[in-house]
């Protein structure tokens, strides 16, 4: 299949490099004005993958069809960049964002019947034009269907899966995602750090419960968080983490909206989780 990045910062970079050393082709759709100086050789270096670098096509505006656009922008980008990759140009959307509002606006964009629910769980990060770090033991990546998709990722060495509930599986990134950028935001703190101050952890599992709680009341059952916490590396740390340290714009509506409305929705107090939000504005908004 041929494969398009729409927006590619670190899972972006991540996927296209390994779906290109798998040898299918790619192309990367890059910021209106930046194409002329994106490198066409892409490096990336991973804790999971190894070291790659790939050849990739590099465009502005999607111009040959693509069967998979893999959208991975931040989400405040979201709207204007769906303009750049036509909606008859594409065959299958997967969303790869944070939070769970956008699929609204993907399915406005390219019809309910293209949009194909995903997530991954993985650190990655963009180091610059066309250079791409992940760090940690695991990139997993799930889908709501597709299962030729999922082959194809497979096959490129990542851990993908197809799972029956698109909406569960976003929640069940939620559950973990949320919590643990906003604590490690609020507080600069690595996942380690955290865990080993009882006022950062507090508030970090308080708010994976309430997540959970938001979710029971929309129907939808989620594992027990806290176990979470003993698996994952102790040196991670989050995107919103490190583009609030870097002064970038930070997704924290996008992040705590659908645990704040929700609860509002379903009567869930999230006490832990607007105290995060609170914190964070005061830090790096106030």
């Amino acid at each position: 299949m041929r494969h398009a990045i729409l927006g590619p910062g670190g899972v972006g970079g991540l996927l296209a490099a390994a779906l290109r050393r798998a040898g299918h082709p790619v192309t990367l759709i890059v910021r209106p004005g930046t194409a002329a100086g994106f490198p066409r050789t892409i490096h990336v270096e991973s804790d999971v993958l190894g070291e790659i670098d790939a050849e990739v096509e590099v465009t502005e505006r999607l111009s040959e069809a693509a069967d998979v656009l893999w959208v991975t922008v931040k989400a405040g980008q979201l709207e204007a960049a769906l303009a750049q990759a036509p909606a008859q140009l594409v065959g299958a959307a997967v969303p790869l964002l944070n939070g769970v509002d956008h699929l609204e606006s993907l399915r406005r964009a390219y019809g309910a019947e293209k949009v194909v629910v995903g997530t991954i769980r993985v650190e990655a990060e963009k180091l610059g034009p066309g250079s791409f770090r992940q760090k940690g033991p695991f990139i997993v990546l799930e889908l709501a269907g597709r299962p030729d998709i999922v082959e194809e990722v497979a096959g490129a060495g990542i851990a993908a899966r197809t799972v029956d509930d698109g909406e569960r599986a976003l929640w069940a990134k939620l559950i973990m995602l949320a919590p643990f950028a906003l604590t490690s935001t609020a507080s600069q703190l690595t996942l380690g750090e955290i865990v080993e101050q009882p006022e950062w952890r507090d508030r970090m599992v308080g708010a994976m419960l309430e997540v959970k709680a938001v979710a029971a009341a929309r129907g939808i059952e989620l594992e027990e968080p806290v176990g979470m916490l003993n698996v994952a590396a102790r040196d991670m740390r989050t995107s919103m983490q490190k583009d609030a340290a870097a002064g970038r714009p930070l997704e924290l509506d996008h992040i705590s909206g659908p645990i704040v409305r929700g609860g509002r929705e379903g009567g869930v107090p999230t006490p832990r989780t607007e105290e995060l939000v609170g914190l964070i504005r005061a830090r790096y908004q106030g």
